[in-house]
Order: C-alpha cells, then structure tokens, then sequence
C-alpha cells in the first residue's frame, strides 16, 4: 500500500481511471490476489478491469462482469419474467472486485471517488467493447469487513442480506455460510421499466438475446421417444431418407413440449441439441463425423404429410411414458380449433375434446366432436385408454351430471371436480344447504 503526504483534495482532483491493457492484465490479477479479501481474481462472463492511478501509481483496482444468474431482491425489485431475465441479463453488471491499495482512513472519499469515475464511463466502455448497452448495477458487501460506505455514498440502493449461496460447477449453488449485503444501482431512471417491459424500445431490442430452452428430455428417454415415433407408418418415399422418421417426429415433440410454434421453431430446436442428444436419435452422421440438425424444409415436408389421427395416438402414448407415474390431476375441456373451416358436411368449426395434465400436456387421444354438448357422450371415449386410479378429473358445469360422475367414479376409480351453476338450482340449493357456514378442502374421498 502507498501513503501520501499529499492532502485529500489533491489526491482526489487528480485520480484518473482508465481500463487495463491486455498486457496488464497479469499484475492486475496478481494484486487482486495478493492484497483483495478474496483473493481470487477470476471474473466470470463479460468483464472490464479498471485502475484508478495516482502520480503513476496504481491506488485502486476494480473489476466488472456479468450479473449473478438469480437474486431474489434484485429480481422482486426490477419485476421481470424468468424468460425476461434470461433475454435481459446482460444489461446487468457486477461490480466483483473493488480493491483501495492506501491504508484505511487515509483518503476516505477515494472509494467514492473511484467509483463514480467509473459509472460515468461503464456504461460506454461496455457499449464499446461488447456491442450493448448495460442498464443496471449490482454488488456484494461482506458483512464483517465492510460497511459498504462508498455505495450508499454513491446512490446505491442495499436490498438487504443474501442467503449465503455461491455458484458450484456441479450442484448450480451450494450453501458457504457467508451471506453479503447486496447493493444495485439502476444506471438510468427507467431502467427497471425497460428491463421488465413487455417490448424493448430500440437499441436495446436489437440487443436482446433470445435464450434457448434447450432439450430437458434424458437421452434413455430420447431413445424411447424414438421407438414409438418409429413404429408409425412413414408417409416419404423409401430413397433418400436421411433422417428416420422415429428422429423427425420425436424432435418436433420435444420442441413442441419446450414451447416451439411453428416449423421454424422445431428447426431451432433441433440446432441447439448437442452431439450425445443427436445420436441418441440417431440424426444423420456427416462424412466429419458430426450428427447434423434437420432443416425446416425437412419438417414441414414430413408433418404435413403424416396421418394425423395416427400421430395423435403416438403421441399420447409417448407423453405418458415421459411423466412416467400418471397425472394426479387432469382436466377434461373442448376448444374450438382456432383458423379452421367447417368440413363440407357441418356447420360448425372444428371441436377438440381433450384431457390435459397440470401442465397443459394433453394425456389422452384428442377426440373430434361436433359441438360442445357433443362433450357429454365422448367422455367415456375420451377416458378410455387412461389410467385414472386416484386421479381428480375436473371438468366445466357441462358434465355436472349423473352419468359423467358414476363413470369417473365407478368405472375409472377417479375423483371428480365440477362446477354447479344457477341451472340446476335444486341441486346448488342442496349443496349450500349441506356446506352453509362449514369451510371444507377437496380429498381423496371418491365421488365427493
């Protein structure tokens, strides 16, 4: 550490800061490691090292990279979605390293000092250096060794303590028992606004990133997924098929699953599968050896061609192989198929009655009805190849009626869930009646 005899004024009219050279990055580090609490100069993402020089002497260190993955108070503060944050998360910051090389106490407004010379170029040398802009700030304060005067001093905003988690390569975040106070620093006035808003406003929107989910589906599960695909008749030609017809079509559920829409989407997905997930499928092998991706030509080309009723049944089958034990819940419902025509022989648009799991899965063969009071006949249809032992099958005040609940309770062995309404009053009358002024929860009673 240096000490000056120079006044405090002095030293802070003439501190200037500046990014390192590459060819200093060897001397930063080692001073971080010999002289910062931490004594670790790894940065992590997209970093910038800064030194503060005094009479060409190095006073102050700091370093920037990328924003912690999840903070809960950071994240409740700014208010945006999971898939905001993942999109958006390098538009933050972390100040990780902030290291004051003079004794204690003898210059007490540098930190102060430093740490505004650098807020008022961060942003720019960001832009800079890696093509965006970066709107918000955030650090950690060890509890016991500082009181993280400079930020407050600096408009820091403190959310509070951490739980005391660190990142581990193996388990994500592993507990160490040292929780910091975390401060942010929004580094423009809407910055919150802009990061949780439903469409950025350019230049921002070009930068936004658009992260992929990737495939969540085990490669012994992307095997299984291949033999039910492949057992479907194959619609294409016998030459020329470079990708079997079990890869194509458990590709396009998987995406479909991860929330692809359309052709182009299902092709994105097929992309980022890694090398191990592509052979699982057993996705054609180039003369490099490397397994490729199937285009979108390749998609559209096969799923319109395929029998629907067909893939629909597979489908099913497959999905209840994913989830494994069955559904603890399922609801039955029909939707009108949005942007379709009625057939020559009907009037009305085309009606799916499905059974869906918790999340939104469809668990059970789609079946065709004509209309919605159509519902009523179709749900032993519907029902017929699930396994509803201990379930709760919910469905809207149309099936409230004898005939429905006897087969969900006595031929499925399920629970029912439905809803009365004021057209069927002596019915409505009777359960008011039984349940006035009691509060009650749904169990597994069957036929409650």
């Amino acid at each position: 550490m240096a000490i000056y005899e120079n006044t405090e004024q002095d030293v802070l009219d003439r501190v200037t800061l500046r990014p390192i050279q590459e060819h200093e990055k060897p001397l930063w580090n080692r001073l971080i490691e010999e002289e910062h609490y931490l004594h670790n100069a790894t940065l992590v993402g997209e970093q910038i090292r800064y030194v503060a020089e005094y009479e060409d002497d190095w006073i102050a260190l700091i370093g920037w990279s990328g924003a912690a993955y999840h903070i809960e108070g950071r994240d409740r503060l700014i208010g945006w979605s999971d898939s905001q944050r993942r999109n958006r998360l390098h538009f933050l910051v972390s100040n990780s390293r902030f290291l004051l090389r003079m004794e204690r106490g003898e210059c007490p407004n540098l930190a102060s000092k430093v740490l505004k010379l650098c807020l008022d170029r961060l942003e720019r040398d960001w832009r800079e250096r890696y093509g965006h802009g970066i709107l918000f700030a955030e650090t950690f304060v060890d509890l016991v060794a500082y009181a993280g005067t400079c930020y407050k001093a600096s408009n820091w905003i403190e959310l509070g303590k951490t739980k005391g988690f660190e990142r581990s390569g193996v388990d994500y975040y592993e507990a160490h028992d040292q929780p910091k106070r975390l401060f942010v620093r929004p580094l423009r006035s809407d910055a919150c606004e802009l990061l949780r808003s439903e469409e950025l406003p350019e230049p921002w929107r070009a930068w936004e990133r658009s992260f992929h989910p990737g495939c969540a589906v085990k490669v012994p599960k992307l095997r299984g997924l291949f033999d039910h695909f492949q057992s479907m008749p194959d619609p294409r030609a016998a030459h020329g098929r470079r990708y079997p017809l079990g890869c194509l079509l458990s590709i396009a559920a998987c995406a479909v699953l991860a929330g692809a829409q359309g052709y182009e989407a299902i092709a994105d997905f097929a992309e980022h599968l890694t090398q191990p997930q592509r052979r699982a499928l057993r996705c054609w092998k180039n003369y490099k050896g490397v397994y490729t991706a199937p285009s979108v030509t390749t998609f559209s080309s096969l799923l319109n061609r395929l029998d629907n009723d067909a893939l629909d049944q597979v489908v099913c089958t497959a999905l209840r192989e994913l989830e494994g034990s069955g559904a603890e819940a399922i609801a039955v419902d029909g939707k009108t198929v949005r942007s379709t025509r009625p057939a020559p022989d009907q009037e009305s648009k085309l009606v799916l009655f499905s059974a869906l799991s918790h999340d939104r899965a469809v668990v059970g063969n789609q079946v065709k009805v004509a209309d919605k009071s159509n519902e009523i006949p179709a749900l032993p249809e519907l029902l017929k190849p699930l396994d509803l032992d201990g379930c709760l099958v919910s469905a809207d005040a149309l099936h409230t009626q004898r005939e429905s609940a006897r087969h969900i309770v006595q031929d499925k062995g399920a629970d029912y869930l439905f809803t009365v309404k004021d057209n069927q009053p002596e019915l409505k009358k009777r359960i008011e009646a039984q349940f006035k002024g009691r509060f009650f929860s749904l169990g597994p009673s069957h036929g409650r």
